[in-house]
């Protein structure tokens, strides 16, 4: 088995690992980490870079301060673009305070329009983060550290981190596809089976790949032994994303088109029925030139025009169902994929590439010159 893994590492070359540290911490505190990853083999082609950035309780005088999480964000995307440059898979490892920073990292860059960027990044795993935030001594904190920026964002509810959360679920973690504002990412998160610092519930937060590993909030990532069950895991996390293939960078749904049914019906069932359908004259009209088009080679553009609900959409879709039976459809879902879908010529004989509202597809140059491909 070790000799398995071992082969599955060195075939990825490369394969970064950055460690985030957490509040009022340092980067010692992966040296148990360290120690055990840099004598097993089957971890030999990984590097591991730690990443650090200032925190503490508090900053006595004025030519100093505490930096905020966007502050810090943007220390780690330096970090990533200089530190990091070099490697075409990584994964990113961070404790407590450090996973809060991660995610302000990885939303950032979405907001950048550089969701295309973090496609290197193969897995992110995050140990004892405070995802819902932590209520251990909330009180003695609110009046003794409000000066903190960090542990005002360590408190439950935040805003910032709530929001920071919902782009990361929604655009990241359950993202289908590569593009400038998502990116497909898989999150493990694990929360310490002692912890009171933060609790499992607010480690696990809303995340769907959440566990539980032994330990305190310390412990957890101070594993002593290759046996740990903190080590194992991130073992074998590591070694799945060292060998998982980026994520695509076309959205393209290959069932048929979508067709609005009877609204009443999804009312009362939650599902739309597709009414009945009644050809008119143009829908014989439609169908023949899909028989020729089925009989011929040729490439043909087909274009539907008319009033605003006249049953275009159907109209398309009742003669391809019928008369293009055995091709596949392609259907991309933005422009940016229809640019890539063209660019990179993924289209095979006898398909059908599906533009609904053609005209939202064909308004800017980009786009119009890859359909001229």
């Amino acid at each position: 088995m070790a000799e398995q893994l071992g082969e599955r590492m060195g075939k990825h070359a490369g394969f970064g690992v950055v460690f985030v540290h957490g509040f009022k911490s340092s980067p010692a505190m992966w040296d148990a980490f360290g120690r055990l990853t840099a004598s097993d083999t089957d971890l030999e082609a990984m590097t591991p870079m730690r990443f650090q950035y200032a925190t503490r309780l508090v900053q006595p005088g004025p030519l100093r301060r505490i930096p905020t999480f966007d502050t810090v964000a943007d220390s780690l995307k330096e970090f990533m673009d200089t530190e990091a440059e070099g490697f075409g898979r990584l994964a990113l490892v961070a404790h407590s305070q450090g996973g809060l920073v991660v995610q302000r990292f990885l939303a950032r860059m979405l907001i950048e329009g550089r969701g295309e960027e973090l496609k290197r990044i193969r897995r992110v795993v995050l140990f004892a983060c405070p995802n819902n935030g932590s209520e251990l001594g909330l009180k003695l904190r609110r009046w003794t550290l409000r000066a903190n920026p960090q542990e005002r964002q360590l408190r439950p509810l935040d805003e910032q981190i709530t929001d920071t959360q919902r782009t990361v679920l929604r655009d990241i973690v359950n993202a289908d596809v590569a593009t400038e504002r998502t990116c497909p990412i898989p999150f493990s998160v694990y929360a310490g089976e002692t912890d009171n610092v933060v609790t499992p519930a607010s480690a696990r937060g809303v995340f769907p790949d959440a566990g539980v590993l032994p330990g305190d909030h310390f412990t957890i990532v101070r594993p002593d032994t290759t046996r740990h069950r903190s080590y194992t895991t991130l073992k074998r996390l590591l070694l799945a994303g060292a060998d998982t293939d980026p994520p695509t960078d076309i959205a393209i749904s290959q069932r048929r088109p979508a067709i609005t049914g009877d609204a009443r019906e999804l009312e009362e069932t939650g599902h739309y029925v597709l009414p009945a359908f009644v050809a008119r004259p143009h829908d014989h009209v439609t169908r023949q030139h899909f028989t020729e088009i089925a009989a011929g080679a040729a490439v043909e553009l087909v274009l539907l025009r008319g009033g605003s609900c006249t049953g275009k959409t159907r109209t398309a879709y009742e003669a391809v169902k019928d008369q293009l039976t055995d091709w596949q459809l392609l259907q991309p879902r933005t422009k940016r994929d229809l640019i890539t879908l063209l660019e990179k010529q993924h289209l095979p004989p006898r398909t059908v590439l599906w533009l609904d509202d053609v005209q939202d597809c064909v308004t800017t140059c980009p786009t119009c010159a890859a359909l001229r491909l």
